[in-house]
């Protein structure tokens, strides 16, 4: 069978390279992203999708669609860069600008893969006259406050029937696992100020309450589930030594894999910061950061994504790639090189190049709760959804280096990126055509959410 999406692919795949590397190079942070939320949003206006924008309240987010009618498949785009992970194509380190932001996590990568993957597959629909619709979802900020909940919150992915994504890493296959719920908070304590020295009993000390609240947490960690993680920062202790603080504050993180879990762990965090304001004679208000929900896999479309990532195969590295790569494996530690090899079952001989070279013909992760957070868990408490992985780094690269940006930006990206836009064109095409994988997947959906409707992770006293 011919794949019109694939030849589109092959025919503009440098179109698609030219994305990733300009996406890397305008490398915007978490709200910032004007630039790249434009340019992406253009090349989709000129490809016949009908751009909504900005959407949520959120000027570089936005919705791309084209079709009519169901089935809706969405995809979702990430595009935001992370603070001071500047860095060159190299295979040292060297910013292009010091203390400047860079795409640490790939996230220019998943932009181009997205942006050729629906443009493959709208080719696909038309050769074809195959009805439905494709949804193009601009995501910015994953990196900052959470976008993707906030349009959670505003409905925006209500209408998709499934909803597809991908992560570029070190590893080519299906993501199966969970993650972690997450609430990221401020305590804020409010005291008064008086001369340490010569008149102490006149303050309350803000700093006090603040170190009180911190010691209750840690006693709270005996009486929390295993899985379960408290992380704090003080942000704010005080002006001078001299000073009793009026004012101190402390940012908290609460992680834990399901959310009432985190919701229960925040109740009890809230009455242990009105046990520290007791003591102290303070005050506190909350002020909520972000917060997500946990991600719910679907086997059913997990299973299509297999389908489709064995007929397209790994990234075809050619000698440039493996001169890169055996470059930069030499700043991957030995402890991430053990991690990779004990999970995956890669023998260590085969980190001496560093790339990984063939698709998983199964699920490594599933079962597993990765130990960090994603608002993707937001969209997959709303709709089926899935996500793959395709190699855009060396093997034991870790997310949010210097490392991953200089990658990220490399022919190895290149590669990565266009296999994972044949795996959007041809899963998308799938799915399209078999009406019954989007009832199996819904069927799913509703079994392990219950058929309650979305709720998100903040609690109910911050929204």
């Amino acid at each position: 069978m011919i794949y019109h999406g694939f030849k589109w692919i092959e025919e503009n795949k440098d179109l698609i390279i030219e994305a990733n590397d300009i996406i890397w190079q305008y490398s915007g942070i978490s709200l910032e992203e004007y630039k790249t939320s434009a340019y992406l949003a253009n090349i989709l206006t000129e490809n016949g999708f009908k751009v909504e924008k900005p959407v949520a309240g959120i000027d570089t987010a936005f919705v791309a669609k084209f079709g009519v009618g169901k089935p809706e498949i969405g995809v979702l785009a990430e595009y935001d860069a992370l603070p001071g992970l500047s860095q060159k194509v190299k295979t040292y380190k060297e910013p292009i600008t010091k203390g400047g932001p860079g795409h640490g996590c790939g996230h220019n990568s998943i932009a181009a893969g997205v942006l050729g993957g629906v443009i493959g597959l709208k080719e696909e629909m038309i050769k074809k006259n195959i009805p439905g619709t494709i949804v193009f979802y601009g995501c910015p900020a994953e990196e900052g406050p959470f976008a993707k909940q906030n349009m959670a919150s505003a409905g925006v992915f209500n209408n998709s029937d499934v909803i597809l994504t991908w992560h570029s890493g070190d590893i080519n296959c299906v993501v199966s696992y969970s993650t972690n719920s997450f609430l990221g908070l401020k305590f804020k304590f409010h005291g008064k100020s008086s001369h340490a020295a010569i008149a102490p009993y006149d303050g309350r000390s803000a700093l006090d309450a603040v170190e009180l609240m911190n010691v209750g947490a840690n006693y709270l960690r005996e009486h929390m589930i295993s899985d379960a993680k408290i992380h704090y920062i003080i942000t704010k202790g005080g002006d001078a030594v001299s000073i009793i603080p009026e004012f101190a504050e402390v940012q908290y993180a609460i992680r834990s894999p399901k959310k009432h879990q985190v919701t229960e762990l925040y109740e009890r965090l809230l009455n242990i910061a009105k046990g520290a304001a007791l003591m102290t004679e303070t005050t506190f208000d909350v002020e909520l950061i972000s917060a997500c929900r946990e991600i719910l896999p679907n086997t059913v479309l997990e299973e299509v994504l297999l389908e489709a990532m064995l007929e397209i195969g790994a990234p075809a590295w050619d000698e440039e790639d493996r001169q890169f790569a055996k470059g930069m494996m030499k700043n991957i530690s030995d402890s991430s090189i053990d991690i990779i090899s004990q999970k995956y079952g890669i023998r260590r001989e085969n980190f001496e190049i560093g790339l990984h070279d063939f698709v998983y013909n199964g699920f490594p992760e599933r079962g597993l709760v990765m130990a960090g957070s994603s608002d993707v868990g937001d969209v997959s408490q709303i709709a089926p959804l899935a996500q793959f992985r395709y190699a855009t780094s060396v093997m034991g690269t870790q997310a949010h280096t210097w490392v991953k940006t200089a990658c990220s930006g490399s022919s190895l990206a290149h590669k990565g990126v266009l296999a994972a836009a044949k795996t959007f064109a041809l899963t998308g095409y799938k799915l399209l055509i078999n009406p019954s994988i989007l009832e199996k997947a819904k069927k799913e959906f509703n079994l392990k959410t219950e058929g309650k409707r979305y709720e998100s992770a903040i609690p109910e006293d911050l929204r």
